[in-house]
C-alpha cells in the first residue's frame, strides 16, 4: 500500500479544524485534538532498553537484548592492545563502519564496552569485516 503523506499550515488550531472538517478522509493529527485542539496529545514513550545490569534474574536468555556474536575467536591470548592496534588500523584505512559493526555485535560502543573475553572473537569478527 502506498503511503502519502500531506502537510497542512495553520495559523491557530481553529484554523486546522476547518480545513481538517473540509476533508473526506480520516485523519489524525500529532499532539493536537482535532475536536479540542486545545487538548494536547501526549507522546507515547517507548520502553526504556535494560542495560546489563539492569537484568532481573527471572529474564530468560531470549529477551528483547540482542545476542553477541558467535564468532569463534582464531586469537587466543589477544589483548586490548591488540584489540586496539586492529582497530587503529582498520579506522586508518577506512573502515570506521566495520568497526562500530564488530562492536555492535558484542553489544557494546567502546573498546571499554568490550569484554576481556570477547577481545578474540571481536579481532576474527573484525578481520572479517574488512576483508583481510
Amino acid at each position: 500500500m502506498a503511503q502519502i503523506n500531506l502537510n497542512i499550515t495553520a495559523e491557530t488550531p481553529e484554523e486546522l479544524n476547518e480545513i481538517l472538517s473540509g476533508l473526506t478522509i480520516t485523519s489524525t493529527v500529532t499532539g493536537v485534538n482535532p475536536v479540542d485542539p486545545h487538548i494536547e496529545k501526549k507522546a507515547e514513550k517507548k520502553p526504556k532498553k535494560k542495560t546489563s545490569t539492569e537484568k532481573t534474574s527471572g529474564e530468560s536468555p531470549s529477551s528483547n537484548e540482542p545476542e553477541k556474536s558467535a564468532t569463534q575467536g582464531k586469537h587466543p591470548n589477544a589483548s586490548k592492545k591488540d584489540v586496539q592496534a586492529a582497530m587503529k588500523k582498520a579506522m586508518n584505512d577506512g573502515h570506521r563502519e566495520a568497526v562500530k559493526t564488530a562492536f555492535g555485535r558484542f553489544n557494546a560502543e567502546k573498546l571499554s564496552d568490550l569484554k576481556e573475553e570477547d577481545y578474540s572473537a571481536f579481532l576474527t569478527d573484525l578481520e572479517a569485516l574488512v576483508g583481510e
